[in-house]
């Protein structure tokens, strides 16, 4: 067990990247005490002259947007929707072009203290998003064939940056697959164990560091798959989208490793910093006891999160977070 509850973030949004790194994340997670930090892929672009679109090799649809406290664009569709899109929307199988080893190696040198995870896309949201999320859902019942064949392309591609990124000094690997609206999951559970838990088991057992799984909304009711799909951790816990903490450190937390759950939907977004610490309290007292808990907000460091405020709810962490 650490001497501390560990801290980390998914990911921090431009602004703190500014005011806190000078432009680098990696300094701007430093700044705020992460001990752990993401290798989070390169993903090429096509190139669409004249066009206001960004579409990525996936074949997923992005318009950017203005607003500096944004992640500079937003999805919009996918364009994947037949068998004969497959081959354009092929990303390419060469790691290196993703995840370049000297950039990545030189990084991970630079902070020997800190350890780092490979974060990316897993399959279940690289094929809804690569597809259009209404083509995918009613893909799972008119055209089953397509989705599974989308999906084991993105499972394949996955594994392979994991491989990669854990040769280059990744010592776990985030599937980061948002599987859930507040209140209810986007494809009923019994759907989700046929088409996507078989695909986790893979993963987990192609790489040699512990799987960890993160996805917003209300998730409890695919926990027990994932756990029995051998993901060992899941990230983000959202309150606002009906997650108990209490309740699922009590079902899970001697099987999972639960990351998150201070609420960036709501405590995050004010400014009243006694309100910020009695969150992180709350979290403490709900998934501290017996260490396998990792202080982080619910989602991300979003563009509606001021930075003191931040910067406070990681600096009172460290101080109630120590182990006696």
């Amino acid at each position: 067990m650490p001497d501390r509850v560990p801290l980390f973030e998914l990911g921090i949004n431009p602004h703190f990247i500014e005011a806190l790194g000078d432009g680098d994340e990696y300094r701007a997670c430093q700044a705020l005490g992460f001990d752990m930090m993401r290798l989070w892929p390169d993903v090429p672009q096509l190139d669409f002259k004249g066009s206001d679109e960004c579409v990525d090799v996936f074949g997923r649809v992005f318009h950017p947007d203005p607003n500096p406290r944004t992640w500079g664009n937003f999805y919009v569709t996918g364009r994947l929707k037949t068998f004969a899109d497959l081959d354009a929307y092929t990303p390419p199988a060469d790691p290196e072009v993703f995840l370049p080893s000297k950039k990545y190696r030189n990084l991970i040198r630079q902070y020997p203290d800190t350890a780092f995870g490979f974060i990316y896309h897993g399959p279940f949201e690289l094929t809804y998003e690569s597809m259009g999320v209404e083509t995918f859902c009613l893909g799972v019942y008119e055209n089953p064939d397509l989705v599974r064949e989308l999906l084991r392309r993105r499972t394949d591609l996955f594994i392979t940056l994991a491989r990669h990124a854990v040769g280059l000094g990744a010592e776990c690997v985030f599937i980061g697959d948002d599987a859930a609206f507040k209140g209810s999951s986007f494809i009923s559970p019994a759907l989700f164990d046929e088409f996507v838990i078989p695909l986790y088991r893979e993963i987990v057992h192609a790489v040699d560091v512990p799987v960890l799984w993160h996805s917003d909304g209300f998730i409890e009711p695919l926990l027990h798959m994932i756990v029995d799909a051998g993901i060992v951790g899941v990230h983000a816990l959202e309150p606002a989208a009906g997650v108990d903490m209490g309740r699922v450190k009590k079902q899970f937390g001697d099987r999972l490793i639960l990351i998150g759950n201070v609420c960036c939907s709501t405590v995050l977004t004010q400014t009243d910093l006694g309100c910020v610490r009695a969150d992180v309290d709350r979290c403490m007292r709900q998934a501290k006891a017996g260490g396998r808990y990792i202080l982080s907000s619910s989602n991300s460091l979003h563009g509606g999160i001021e930075v003191h405020v931040a910067a406070e709810m990681f600096r009172y962490a460290a101080e109630v977070g120590a182990y006696l």
